[in-house]
């Protein structure tokens, strides 16, 4: 018999159980699958089967089963719905699901994780790859950080920055992932049924905020006013002063070298002779946290500095023999740090960053109290490197916030010592306790005292009580060491006159700071007599003056005091017991008194013994020391102490107090409970004649607080005055001044002084409330009525003030500013003593103070009023329904008056915002109801106004913030609200007004798109809200515009609306995951039906004024239809035939509808709307939907059932057209669309090559890579690779990537092979040069027919060689031509893989080296400047010129530098050195092997010549009318280059015949004798191809596929020269298509001809009727011209026949 559980139990199950004979029904339960049970078995009746559940699984609820206990693991769950219980088992309802009784976060990490693992395997299927893994990895971190909060005890605080990451990494994802917007307040999901629609918003606002910007989610507490505090963590990790053999103390500090100080305590670190820590405990602890540190420190000019200070022989080439007997303090080193730079390096990381300092040493020893700033200021005579090259290795990290909560978070920081700032911090905090005295021993002068060289003296410093006890370890070094008794200073060699600069820390306990000193022992360390230390005078100073004042922070000259032999046993005696060397001199010291009666200073007021006393001052010897006080208990100030003890002089009580604005604020704070306990204490002796002053200093001290360096002692204030205050009659004073104050403002004098007192009013108000309260508990109340009437004369004081209008006195404005930001802050006083009542007539009195002129909005006081008013709804004196009732006419009047003007909108909408979350918050009360009609009587007309406004001027921002606005009045409005907004309405036409807004104003929301895509929840809840709005408004227009008062624009904005609310994205559910449409029904059902059905009903009561609605509205009802949802679809039917009824009635035919119907159809379908359901619901149109029959049945019954039915086939046939269309142009792959596939394709791939042809695409650069040595990884040693930059990367670029990604490595930066050493170093070495590719595809490349984009893409892709070209020098350098010995040194590196690949960089497989001769490297230079010139003159020659629709104007720029460059060349060096190197007898003579490449370089040449001649014609065409010069310029040079080259000898030209040259195959090329300047023209022979004289001659000028006879792609059937047109261009026929060389270009000689293939055809030639066509292939103007020349090469054309006779080529067989 199974027995019930105590509860319903839900489990986990831990493994797989797949044991059907055991379980019931064949259940079968997976790995983490849900299970629930209420029954387990008795163990005294089924022992058998101990262990025992039953119950089912989530999945299958139908079916029950039994699980053995050990593999469920049984959860705290709860259900989502309820269910019902049978005797011995439990039954969930079908939509019952398991709830975790845990964490919400917690459960919601798990649902999102199931949620992303689909759409993150999509990312890598789309190969989003940088996603994916970035994806991943938050996964991880999302299942660790559950982890923990699941499994492990953590305090709140741990627990909320967990919380905070998982919201954090779960936005992150959410949006990368394209899901929606969690709203979230402290990490948790909001629940939009408990916060008002405009909290919503700006949760939403916030979220997404947060999201963008990476920022961390902070809590939900008012922002501080103290700026960000920063600490920097410095670890000292390694020290490589080893080599000094003694021990050493290492001090680092901050310095500030702009103000040449000190700005931190000094950090130290002991260290043995070996260079270790002294103490193997210090070694995980060499770290120190520099505290404090505010922004305007981090833009101080910091350096970390560090001084080594070592420990043992005076000298360190001391070698002597026997036992040291002396240990000396004695300077080594020292390094400095900029940190200008490095702070904000350190700040954008997250670790440590290690940084290496060197140290220097000091030339002189003199020097070394300022041997940082000699190495900060470079002045490098003074310093110097010692020979070991010593140095310091650190790291550096940049932490922010609290020091405390820095600590509690990283245990590790607990080992660091903290190192606090010199003085106080920019932000001081109540609590903290310093008394640290800052001593420094600047410097002093001694007498040599008769000895041959000076002295090294040492200096000891002493704490001593009055009876010379010694103050116990109190003197400390440095952070990060114990203190001592007794501190040693640095032995400077030599000095009579050292400036030691070294500080110490005094940490004397205060209560015995009164009577203790100061004394400072001189001793001389002789490096003879066994290394004693002999001492030889001392100085003091007291700590504290006889006021009781400390020392100033200031420089002090001590005196010098000589001491007897006889005074210094006490000396020897103390120093024995601190194990100090002994003394040999004898004296006594015991007695402090006899020197403490003498003057330790100038300033000393102790008169001097006589000259017969044993201390003698040293007239000519003095000490400097500087001391710092950094204390919250003891003050230097004189004039703080004489106001604490003022009871010592009453007479001086005025001036006392006079004085307190003269104490700074560090002092005041420190003393702040006892400077308040003065001042009511001399109030309470004379208040009528001290009152004024010291009103006048609370005043003071109030608005101190006010700064931001001592916001936090604002507690302490608050503290005080509830705790500690004491003033019981105060108050009368304090109401007594305010008054008097108000009402002299008047006077200008006193102006200043008012508006400090109006910032103070805040807490005058609190001492005056809690006086009177302390008054009134003493006396039971008595003089209750007195009070109340000298406090409402001060509040009528105040509006006396407020209602001040003078618009030209700006100091008055501010006291009026002043007065209402500080009133806002006494409300909770207030309401101590006052009932709420009261208190919010006093507010409402005072916000409506203002003279009736400021009620014009825009002025300037009318804007803090309105501030005003926000501090106020924000206050909790708002919060309460008795305030409210009074200060909310007031708000809403004034919020109604800035929004009917359109003025300080923002403002508004957030008192809106705070409105609406106090009614939210307070929705049970029952006075919300009475607000809530308050707020629609004066608002909801001017916010939809104020909408229309907003919406039509695009301001997205704020539309948001009012929409919000509006939908929390509406969500609050209830069918009262609406009835009585209706009976309100005064006429029908301003109800209609009304109605339109309304509507226009909810179109607009889901027109515009107000919310962002991914904010379904706001989403939701706005249509949500807007269809309970419709539906309680659809009534009251039903019953007031049918019939006869029907109104068109009303009820077409009521079905705009309509089908834009069901056809939002928002309200889609068939495009949504399974689970996020089961959330949405579950809550909010199927908006869109529930609207449709809102809809007919309303069409349905129209009755005969439906017609004039059609055809209006068949296009957007037509669109509702295309809604994937059958239920709305059926619901349209009927519509469509009532449209079709009243159109047949009013027209007698169906033609508008039909037409409309078509139109709307293919205009719907065109958007993708319409699905393979909606063509069945046409074509069979029989779906039946009780009550309503189909459209076709309804139409069988009608008089019109034949055009009806013709209707219904037509449009029924257009949509399956139009679907079938539509899924064509899909390129769906069917036989049935193969004609939409292929425009598809067609169009794809027009659009791909229209993309190559005119986006310009960069050209990658190619590095090649050596890494070499034996500290690379495994697969990088001494290998070489080829990598492919990034875009625009240069070389210098590539090599600091390179660079940064192996900082250890050494550039090297010659291009030779390294030698072996390199390669077996223990070392890294970078080679870095950049190579050049070479293509392969040759075939692609050589053709004319394609692109230069499209051959621009082979050269760089697809590589497997790359070259790289290194010019040296063979035999001796021609000074004057250095082309004769250039040669090249060419590496042509072959790679295993093809680039570009999967990879960026393959590695080099072989290498092949050659050398390139000088005249083979000549070749290659000219033939590639040919290539580039030919491909400027391509994209050129069909530009048009300047002046026609002003396109060349810019364009030409780069052709003009281009020619520029090469003339410029050819003048100044360039082709005129080849001629000298190469084509001189001496060189043709020595090297008979290189006569095809000289002849080569000749045809090079001359080619380069016509090339430029056809580049030259282009720019003069296109060339700017301000640029002639330029080209004139051009032209000049031009002319010099051609009668160079024809001056040059040319062997081929001797070939040529008077009668013609060889041209190409079948073709004679003439010289016509006749011109001036004649030219070579080619005549085609019989039956030759004219096309192909055309191609070959454009060609060889502009196609950039032509490649001369040296390229090694080209076949060698094609390596002869073509022939070229020349001269023959220029005279004959060109003048107008070339004016610019007709005048400039004289004969050119032959070229050799070039063999070409022609093809035989019969062309004619006949004039055209129209303009011809531009043939893309062959440039227009020289064309027509050789069309001219081969059909009449007998005939001299001249220009203007040729600009007349425009002909055009076309074959014999087209006539």
């Amino acid at each position: 018999m199974w027995t019930l559980t105590e509860d319903e139990k839900t489990g986990v199950v831990s493994e797989s159980i797949d044991c059907p004979f055991l379980l019931w029904n064949d259940l079968q339960l997976e790995r983490r699958q849900c299970s629930m049970w209420r029954s387990t078995c008795k163990p005294s009746l089924f022992c058998a089967f101990l262990g025992w559940f039953r119950g089912f699984s989530c999945k299958r609820t139908d079916v029950k089963g039994i699980f053995p206990c050990s593999y469920i693991h049984v959860m705290k769950y709860g259900l989502s719905s309820d269910g019902y219980h049978h005797p011995d088992e439990i039954q969930i309802k079908l939509n019952g699901t398991a709830t975790p009784v845990e964490d919400a976060l917690v459960a919601e990490v798990t649902s999102t994780l199931r949620e992303w693992a689909p759409l993150w395997k999509q990312l890598y299927v789309k190969r989003k790859v940088e996603v994916f893994f970035q994806m991943a990895h938050v996964m991880s971190e999302l299942m660790e950080l559950r982890k923990q909060l699941v499994t492990a005890r953590l305090a709140d605080r741990d627990k909320r920055d967990i919380k905070r990451h998982v919201a954090t990494r779960l936005d992150w994802g959410n949006e990368h992932l394209g899901l929606d917007l969690v709203p979230r307040k402290d990490f948790e999901t909001v629940d939009e049924d408990k916060v008002s629609v405009s909290d919503l918003y700006k949760i939403h606002l916030g979220s997404r905020n947060d999201v963008r910007h990476g920022s961390q989610r902070h809590d939900s507490v008012q922002p501080c006013r103290a700026p960000v505090v920063h600490h920097l963590l410095l670890n000292m990790k390694t020290s490589t002063c080893n080599s000094i053999g003694e021990d050493s103390d290492i001090f680092f500090w901050l310095y500030d070298s702009r103000e040449a100080k000190s700005i931190s305590e000094k950090f130290m670190v002991r260290l043995n002779k070996n260079g270790e820590p002294k103490k193997s405990r210090e070694v995980d602890g060499l770290c120190a946290l520099f505290t404090d540190l505010s922004n305007e420190d981090l833009k101080r000019d910091l350096y970390i500095v560090s001084q080594v200070i070592r420990s043992g022989r005076m000298l360190l080439n001391e070698h002597r023999k026997g036992l040291r007997h002396g240990q000396y303090r004695r300077p080594y080193g020292c390094a400095v740090l900029a940190m200008s730079n490095i702070l904000q390096t350190i700040a954008e990381l997250k670790e440590e960053k290690d940084f290496v300092l060197k140290v220097y040493m000091c030339n002189n020893e003199s020097e070394w109290y300022q041997i940082h700033e000699n190495i900060i200021r470079k002045c490098s005579s003074k310093y110097s490197a010692p020979a070991n090259n010593s140095g310091l290795v650190i790291s550096l990290q940049l932490l922010h916030g609290d020091v405390e909560a820095l600590r509690r978070e990283n245990k590790w920081l607990s080992r660091a010592s903290v190192t606090h700032k010199l003085g106080f911090p920019d932000v001081m905090v109540p609590g903290d306790v310093r008394n640290d005295f800052y001593l420094t021993l600047e410097r002093g002068d001694f007498e040599r005292g008769g000895k041959s060289v000076q002295k090294n003296i040492e200096v000891t410093v002493s704490v001593l009580l009055d009876d010379g006890e010694l103050v116990q370890d109190c003197i400390g070094k440095a952070c990060g060491q114990p203190n001592r008794t007794q501190h040693r200073s640095v032995v400077l060699y030599h000095n009579n006159s050292p400036r030691w600069n070294e500080a110490v820390k005094l940490g004397v306990p205060l209560d015995r700071f009164q009577g203790t000193h100061l004394r400072f022992d001189f001793r001389h360390c002789s490096t003879k007599d066994k290394g004693e230390k002999k001492l030889f005078a001392f100085s003091f100073t007291p700590l504290m003056r006889e006021d009781g004042s400390t020392l100033s922070d200031q420089s002090h000259q001590l005196y010098v005091y000589k001491v007897a032999t006889r005074i210094l046993s006490f000396v020897c005696s103390q120093l024995s017991l601190l194990s100090r060397p002994q003394c040999d001199e004898s004296g006594d010291l015991r007695q402090p008194g006899l020197y403490l009666v003498l003057p330790c200073c100038q300033d000393g007021s102790s008169p001097g013994l006589p000259a017969a006393s044993a201390f003698q001052r040293s007239a000519r010897e003095t000490f400097w020391i500087s001391t710092q006080l950094s204390s919250t208990k003891l003050t230097q100030n004189a004039n703080l102490l004489a106001l604490l003890k003022w009871k010592a002089h009453p007479d001086r009580v005025g001036n006392i107090l006079g004085r307190l604005r003269h104490v700074t604020g560090e002092e005041i704070v420190k003393f702040l409970q006892d400077i308040l306990d003065t001042l009511f204490a001399i109030l309470d002796d004379d208040a009528h004649k001290y009152g004024p002053l010291v009103f006048q200093s609370l005043v003071f001290v109030i608005n101190l607080l006010g700064d931001s360096k001592y916001f936090h002692f604002r507690a302490v204030m608050d503290t005080y005055i509830h705790k500690h205050f004491a003033g019981a009659l105060a108050y009368k004073e304090l109401i007594r001044c305010l008054r008097w104050v108000m009402e002299s403002l008047p006077e200008a004098v006193w102006q200043d002084h008012t508006q400090d007192v109006m910032r103070a009013l805040e807490y005058l108000f609190k001492f005056i409330i809690q006086s009177r309260s302390l008054y009134s508990g003493a006396t039971c109340g008595m003089e209750e009525e007195q009070f109340r009437s000298s406090f409402q004369e001060l509040f009528e004081s105040i509006h006396f003030v407020l209602g001040l209008d003078w618009p030209t006195c700006e100091s008055l404005i501010m006291i009026q500013v002043a007065a209402l930001r500080s009133f806002t802050a006494i409300f909770d006083e207030l309401l101590h003593i006052f009932s709420v009542q009261e208190v919010a007539e006093f507010v409402r009195s005072t916000l409506a103070s203002f003279p009736s002129v400021l009620a014009t909005v825009g002025h300037s006081m009318d804007v803090v009023r309105l501030q005003s008013i926000t501090r106020t709804v924000d206050s909790s004196l708002f919060a309460l329904p008795e305030s409210r009732r009074i200060l909310l006419p007031l708000v809403l009047h004034h919020i109604h008056l800035h929004l009917r003007h359109q003025k300080e909108l923002p403002t508004c909408s957030g008192i809106l915002t705070s409105l609406f979350s106090i009614i939210k918050a307070s929705s049970l009360d029952a006075s919300v109801q009475e607000e809530v009609e308050l707020m629609v009587e004066s608002l909801l007309d001017v916010l939809l106004q104020t909408l229309l406004s907003i919406m039509s001027s695009g301001q997205s921002q704020e539309a948001g913030e009012f929409v919000s606005c509006l939908l929390s009045l509406l969500r609050h409005m209830t069918d009262v609200h609406f009835q009585h907004l209706m009976e309100n309405f005064q006429s029908k036409e301003v109800l209609k007004e009304f109605m339109m807004k309304i509507w226009c104003v909810l179109r607009n929301l889901m027109k515009l798109s107000i919310f962002p895509r991914d904010w379904t929840v706001m989403r939701l809840l706005s249509s949500h809200i807007i269809l309970r709005t419709v539906q309680r408004l659809a009534p009251y227009q039903l019953e007031n515009f049918v019939g006869d008062d029907f109104d068109f624009k009303v009820w077409s904005a009521y079905f705009s609306l309509a089908v834009l609310y069901i056809n939002q994205p928002s309200l889609q559910l068939e495009s949504m995951s399974a689970a996020k449409r089961k959330k949405i029904f579950d809550k909010y059902g199927d908006m869109r039906v529930t609207m449709a059905y809102e809809l007919f009903s309303m069409w349905q009561n129209l009755s005969e004024n439906k017609r004039h609605l059609i055809p209006g509205m068949i296009g957007p009802f037509l669109g509702v239809t295309l809604v994937p949802q059958a239920e709305i679809r059926n619901i349209m039917v009927p519509i469509f035939h009532d449209m079709m009824d009243w159109e047949q009635r009013k027209e007698g035919s169906l033609k508008q509808v039909e037409a409309e119907l078509i139109d709307k159809l293919d205009a719907l379908v065109s958007e993708g709307k319409g699905d393979d359901d909606y063509r069945e619901l046409l074509s069979l149109l029989t779906l039946l939907l009780e009550p309503y029959p189909s459209l076709l049945e309804k139409i069988e019954q009608q008089t019109w059932r034949e055009t009806g039915t013709s209707l219904v086939t037509s449009v029924t046939r257009l949509m399956e057209r139009l679907l079938d269309y539509r899924d064509g142009m899909r390129g769906d792959e069917t036989e049935s669309k193969s004609t939409g596939c292929t425009v598809n394709l067609l169009k794809l791939e027009a659009a791909y090559f229209d993309d190559i042809m005119e986006q310009q695409r960069l050209e990658p650069k190619f590095f090649r890579v050596g890494f070499y040595g034996r500290m690379f990884p495994f697969f990088l040693r001494n290998k070489e690779f080829v990598c492919r930059g990034h875009d625009y990367e240069r070389l210098e670029a590539f090599q600091q990537r390179m660079l940064a990604e192996f900082p250890q490595a050494i550039a090297v930066r010659h291009p030779n092979q390294p030698d072996e050493a390199i390669l077996q170093s223990n070392s890294q070495y970078l080679q870095i040069y950049a190579v050049t590719p070479v293509p392969e595809a040759a075939g692609i490349l050589r053709s004319h027919r394609v692109p230069d984009r499209i051959k621009s893409f082979y050269r760089v892709n697809n590589v497997h060689r790359f070259r790289h070209d290194r010019p040296f020098h063979k035999g001796p350098k021609d000074p004057d031509n250095e082309f004769k010995s250039l040669w090249i040194e060419r590496t042509t590196l072959v790679l295993a893989h093809p680039l570009p690949g999967i990879s960026p960089w393959f590695e080099v497989e072989e290498q092949e080296l050659v050398e390139v001769s000088p005249l083979e490297n000549a070749v290659s230079v000219v033939e590639n400047k040919n290539q580039e010139l030919r491909s400027l003159i391509s994209r050129y020659h069909l530009m048009r010129p300047h002046g026609v629709d002003n396109v060349a104007g810019d364009d030409v720029n780069l052709l003009s530098m281009t020619l520029n460059g090469v003339v410029d060349a050819a003048v100044n060096g360039g082709i005129a050195r080849y001629q000298e190197a190469f084509f001189g007898e001496d060189y043709i003579g020595s090297h008979p092997q290189d006569g095809d490449k000289i002849s080569q370089l000749k045809d090079l040449m001359q080619e380069q010549l016509e090339v430029l001649g056809a580049g030259l014609a282009v720019h003069g065409r296109l060339v700017h009318p301000e640029m002639r010069p330029l080209h004139k310029k051009l032209m000049d040079r031009f002319q010099v280059i051609r009668s160079s080259l024809c001056r040059a000898p040319c062997a081929a030209s001797q070939a040529n015949t008077a009668g013609g040259i060889a041209g190409p195959e079948g073709f004679t090329v003439h010289r016509h004798s006749e011109a001036a300047n004649g030219g070579n023209v080619p005549i085609p022979a019989d039956g030759q191809d004219l096309d192909g004289i055309q191609r070959v001659f454009l060609q060889q000028l502009m196609s950039p596929a032509w490649k001369p006879c040296s390229d090694p792609y080209l076949s060698s059937s094609d390596k002869v020269v073509t022939v070229v047109a020349s001269s023959w261009s220029l005279d004959c026929v060109t003048r107008k298509v070339i004016p610019v060389l007709s005048a400039h270009v004289g004969a050119a000689p032959p070229v050799p001809p070039r063999n070409t293939q022609a093809h035989a055809s019969c062309l004619s030639v006949t004039p055209p009727l129209s303009p011809p066509p531009v043939d893309d292939a062959f440039h227009h103007q020289l064309g027509d011209l050789l069309l001219l020349s081969l059909c009449a090469p007998e005939q001299s054309y001249s220009a203007s026949h040729f600009s007349h006779q425009p002909l055009l080529l076309i074959p014999s067989g087209m006539h």
